[in-house]
């Protein structure tokens, strides 16, 4: 298989859009805590996941007791990848710039860093005004133009 199939075929088999997939963790929560402060921190944490409490068991951590509860969490796991490629593209734009080197503001604008903060610190050191750019109506994933290659 040459290096472009392999590419497709990873690609292919990569996660599609509302891919859900179960997790299980362990929560540990102050003992005064309720089934009704889990569920809202779950729900504020993952909108619209579904999940499970099983317990709670009494465990000391560092000389408190502390309740233990096991979470069986059925997450969208679709929007990893994409949060994966933005945190590597800040990690860049942060080594580029440090280097004394110019990041383009195309490319914070397709991974959707704070162009207006560069703006502003652009601005200020030539003592002009910022206009924020009006806001997109198209997705970073349409911008860089994954919509417009389908899978096979």
């Amino acid at each position: 298989m040459d290096p472009s199939e392999a590419f497709e075929a990873a690609r292919a088999a990569s996660v599609k859009r509302g891919e859900v997939k179960p997790y299980f963790l362990t929560l540990h929560v102050p003992r005064d805590w309720t089934y009704d402060q889990i569920e809202e921190l779950v729900q504020q944490e993952h909108p619209n996941s579904e999940f499970t409490l099983r317990g709670p068991r009494v465990v000391e951590m560092d000389g408190e007791r502390v309740l233990e509860y096991g979470v069986a969490i059925k997450m969208d796991i679709s929007h990893i990848g994409s949060n994966a490629e933005t945190r590597l593209a800040t990690k860049i734009r942060k080594v580029v710039q440090d280097s004394g080197k110019a990041y383009p503001t195309r490319l914070s604008t397709i991974y959707g860093l704070d162009v207006k903060q560069e703006k502003q610190d652009e601005t200020m050191a030539g003592g002009g005004s910022v206009v924020s750019p009006p806001p997109s109506t198209t997705t970073s994933r349409q911008r860089r133009g994954f919509l417009l290659c389908p899978r096979p």
